[in-house]
């Protein structure tokens, strides 16, 4: 590894004969044609298998809220009663609202958007010229990933947009300036810090050609349309938008999620000193970590693009690295090294994500819940979004609370940790640690 960052400066000096790599997608040695086509398959099965483990888990954080508002449009679209769909853009519900008869659809909908992230992310490397067989085993390092693994099994918004991304940025490598363009406006009307791609673009058009990204402008218009319409003329509240978050703080252990593994860090260096191809990627990055750092909130659910882009810089480094002659076996040792560094920690949490099963027992009140008459509860130290999802519902109006003195529905539901309930109080049903109650 210390050889590989150490010699980049060496390499630079011949950055015209290794910046560009050989075009070598008519064929390579390594892997044929015949096995080329099923290894794709094979990796966007595995793909699929990893993000499907956990679709049984109870809802997560924000994850009930959008599964609400997905699956019924009225309530995403009213936010005069549902004030935090202001914070949801269009894309994600109705997209997924075709998707969304259940929480269960709704996450294998986005499992199978996840998986689709690995086959496109080789289509990339092999646009960039990169050797199938690495192309395979950054292919294999994207199936794996815990932060690609956990929220595309999951309905979060953030892989539909990580997905619409990348595929801006292939249309973009391609030249394909406009369609990159407009791309990015779908990615960015998914969840709003996709913009940040498009600044990357903008300052990778500057730096190499001197020249305002035209296309990308005019793609920001109905953007800013949709913005004057939602929020100035519409009314939605920008508190969720732009304040309503958790405090994060971004930690070496979070960039290390972020691009996916510290080890890849140097193949990712070597990618933006060596070649200009990748650069737009790399400001990327280093946007995105930045804002994360300065915004105070880095959740790991934000990561999905950054690892998938980071993990490409590397395999582009890698490449180019392996395409000197000089040193070859120290520089393949050191190569290797880091991929095996990498893929061991990957495949440690991500093997600990997918051993962590979730009981049933907050989906056996709801159905307890389901089997009474309709009439309010009052949740007391539950998470917000179980508000609407499946604790509450439109049928089920849920108030949250962390204190019994203020409930005043009849019926109530204590989830893990919440305070003893007092004596007025009656257990009507328990599961796990949740209770039902009635007075």
């Amino acid at each position: 590894m210390v050889y590989a960052v150490l010699n980049i400066s060496a390499l630079r000096r011949r950055r015209s004969v290794v910046a560009a790599l050989p075009d070598r997608r008519a064929g390579s040695p390594e892997i044929s044609n015949s096995i080329w086509g099923p290894a794709l398959v094979v990796l966007f099965v595995a793909a699929l298998l990893f993000r499907l483990q956990n679709l049984d888990m109870s809802p997560y954080g924000d994850e009930a809220y959008y599964y609400f508002i997905t699956h019924d449009l009225g309530a995403w679209w009213n936010t005069a009663a549902y004030p935090v769909s202001g914070s949801t853009f269009p894309v994600f519900p109705l997209v997924y609202h075709l998707f969304a008869g259940n929480l269960l659809s709704l996450r294998a909908a986005n499992a199978v958007v996840g998986s689709s992230l690995v086959p496109l992310g080789i289509l990339i490397m092999r646009e960039l010229g990169i050797r199938r067989a690495l192309a395979i085993v950054a292919g294999a390092f994207l199936a794996l990933d815990t932060i690609l693994v956990q929220f595309s099994g999951l309905a979060f918004l953030d892989m539909l947009g990580a997905l619409i991304a990348l595929t801006a940025v292939l249309a973009y490598l391609r030249g394909r300036l406009a369609l990159a363009a407009v791309l990015v406006a779908f990615a960015v009307m998914e969840k709003e810090y996709y913009a940040i791609l498009g600044i990357a673009l903008a300052a990778d058009q500057l730096l190499a050609r001197r020249r305002i990204y035209v296309e990308l402008l005019l793609a920001a218009i109905p953007v800013l349309a949709w913005l004057a319409l939602r929020y100035a003329v519409l009314g939605a509240s920008l508190v969720y938008l732009i304040s309503g978050h958790a405090h994060a703080e971004l930690t070496i252990g979070g960039v290390d999620h972020a691009i996916g593994s510290i080890a890849l860090l140097p193949l990712g260096i070597a990618s933006a000193v060596l070649s200009p191809k990748l650069r737009a990627a790399a400001i990327y990055i280093v946007l995105f970590l930045s804002f994360q750092a300065v915004w105070g909130n880095a959740q790991g659910w934000y990561w999905c693009l950054s690892v998938a882009l980071a993990t490409i810089l590397a395999a582009h480094g890698a490449a180019l690295l392996l395409e000197s002659r000089d040193h070859a076996v120290l520089r393949a040792a050191a190569v290797g090294a880091l991929a095996v560094a990498a893929f061991s920690v990957q495949a440690w949490t991500t093997e600990r994500y997918l051993q962590t099963w979730h009981g049933g027992d907050l989906s056996k009140v709801a159905a307890y819940l389901d089997g009474q008459p309709a009439q309010p509860v009052d949740l007391v130290d539950c998470e917000w979004p179980y508000r609407y999802y499946p604790l509450g519902g439109p049928n089920r109006p849920a108030t949250s609370t962390d204190q019994w003195d203020v409930a005043t529905a009849r019926l109530a539901v204590a989830c893990p940790g919440a305070p003893p309930a007092p004596t007025d109080w009656a257990v009507r049903y328990r599961s796990g640690t949740y209770t039902v109650l009635g007075r």
